[in-house]
């Protein structure tokens, strides 16, 4: 394969003339949409709720893309397991909230041309595109319906059905339900989580750095690829599936 400029290679795949359909496979908060402010907010309503001092920006920016209970189990693991899960719907509760007071996802608007880049790629007809998110199902659709993309997002994998990421349920449920090989799969994302979950299932992982996760942790977690801008994500892709 040969370099591409803002890309960081580790494997080589194999011909793309052996492949039929190709599915890219994208986390959503970090990778689509720069929902930290949004996400942090939300915790802060649950702590409170709770009585409990609320976990800073950081702290929060850095559990993005678990499920809920994973993530208030990692943000204040001392707490009982009933406490995480009592704080993880009080912040989908607020989540709830925050849709129901105003246009959602306001606060959390899509990174620079990824609205462009999703409408490029499902334009090719032998790419399938899917997302694999710690969201709820309700928060998806609330998403997909804020930019019309129900039917450019084919496989929709969500925290209701799913153990948490970095478990590869969710990639090797989207690969059934789509009829495709781990060999055609890539996983897009900006966590650890992210890489963790694509390994497992034995796909290709490609890190973005422009979400929530630093380039040194994603080359740990075994992203294939790392990827600095929308522009060269654009380029890796078709260099990996023209």
């Amino acid at each position: 394969m040969r370099g591409i400029r803002g890309i960081t290679p580790k494997t080589h795949l194999r011909n793309s003339c052996e492949r039929r359909s190709e599915t890219g496979s994208f986390d959503v908060d970090g990778t689509l949409v720069d929902s930290q402010h949004h996400v942090h907010q939300a915790m802060e309503t649950a702590f409170a709720v709770v009585n409990l001092a609320p976990p800073d920006l950081h702290q929060s920016r850095k559990t993005i893309g678990l499920s809920l209970t994973d993530a208030m189990q990692q943000i204040r693991p001392e707490l009982s397991v009933e406490m995480h899960e009592r704080l993880a719907r009080e912040c989908e509760i607020a989540f709830l909230d925050q849709s129901a007071s105003e246009s959602d996802f306001v606060t959390a608007p899509l990174f620079d041309g990824i609205a462009d880049l999703l409408t490029e790629l499902a334009s090719v007809d032998n790419v399938l595109l899917g997302v694999a998110t710690g969201k709820s199902r309700a928060g998806l659709d609330r998403m997909l319906s804020t930019y019309q993309w129900e039917n450019t997002i084919l496989t929709k994998q969500v925290a209701d059905d799913h153990p948490s990421k970095p478990n590869p349920s969710m990639i090797l449920a989207a690969m059934a339900e789509l009829g495709v090989e781990a060999g055609d799969t890539m996983v897009i994302g900006d966590t650890t989580f992210d890489m963790e979950m694509g390994r497992n299932a034995k796909v290709t992982t490609v890190g973005v750095s422009w979400g929530y996760h630093e380039n040194t942790m994603l080359k740990a977690a075994g992203a294939d690829f790392i990827i600095e801008d929308v522009q060269n994500l654009k380029n890796c892709i078709h260099e990996m599936w023209d």
